[in-house]
């Protein structure tokens, strides 16, 4: 009876552990190298949540994107391609990546652009970037998936 106790204990903790999520660790808790090696590869930008204050004037949206229409592919020597598919036109746009205190910097020779990083798992990805000057405020937040 005892080895049957046992039996069904030991298989009990198996299959909870098991069912533990690896790919839901908090970005605050993750090394520059772990999230790195996480955003390698090719995004899909699903949504954009923009506040544009320029000036006095406002505006706001939501901006949904169909799949593969917009996209954003870091590679593993750290340039990056963002690829805008509009009826028969492809804009590219080429640059360079690096991570730095959970923030996502994309950079070319002449500008850079600060994303933090709010969430980071294997299928998914949602980027914050602000903007707050004397005249102006932007803020945009992205969706993304694999």
């Amino acid at each position: 009876m005892k080895k049957l106790f046992f039996s069904v204990c030991a298989a009990s903790l198996l299959l909870f552990s098991a069912c533990s999520k690896d790919d839901d660790k908090d970005v605050s808790e993750m090394s520059s190298e772990e999230i790195s090696s996480m955003i390698i590869g090719t995004w899909q930008i699903i949504q954009d949540e923009w506040i544009d204050q320029i000036e006095g004037e406002e505006g706001s949206g939501v901006d949904k994107f169909a799949e593969g229409e917009l996209t954003w592919t870091f590679n593993s020597d750290h340039s990056c391609i963002e690829r805008d598919i509009e009826s028969d036109e492809t804009d590219e746009y080429t640059g360079k990546w690096r991570i730095e205190n959970n923030t996502l910097i994309i950079y070319d020779d002449e500008s850079d652009e600060e994303w933090v990083i709010e969430k980071l798992t294997k299928d998914e990805l949602i980027l914050c970037y602000e903007i707050d000057e004397e005249d102006e405020y932007w803020f945009e937040r992205l969706y993304l998936k694999r």
